[in-house]
């Protein structure tokens, strides 16, 4: 696919996370080093662009395994999950 057309489907400020249950066990996934940071990188918490920032991966590369990931059932749209908000505070 083209970059536009994967930027088309994945916007920038789209937040993906695994879906509860995937279509198959993620163990028979065969994935690249890269490829597996970026699946556990997608948490809910980070925007496409976030996620685009935090790969090595090329921006074509990242958006094709992050779509194939949405087809295959494994990412879906999430709404944005805030990180914990424990925080430790000294006075």
């Amino acid at each position: 696919s083209t970059l536009p057309r994967l930027r088309a489907e994945l916007p920038a400020e789209l937040h993906l996370a695994p879906t509860p249950e995937p279509a198959f066990p993620l163990y028979e996934l065969t994935l690249r080093d890269a490829e597996a940071k970026l699946l556990t990188l997608a948490d809910g918490t980070k925007s496409v662009s976030d996620l685009l920032r935090l790969t090595d991966l090329p921006e074509r590369d990242a958006l094709a395994f992050l779509l194939a990931c949405r087809v295959l059932k494994v990412l879906d749209h999430a709404e944005r999950v805030l990180a914990s908000t424990r925080r430790m505070g000294f006075m």
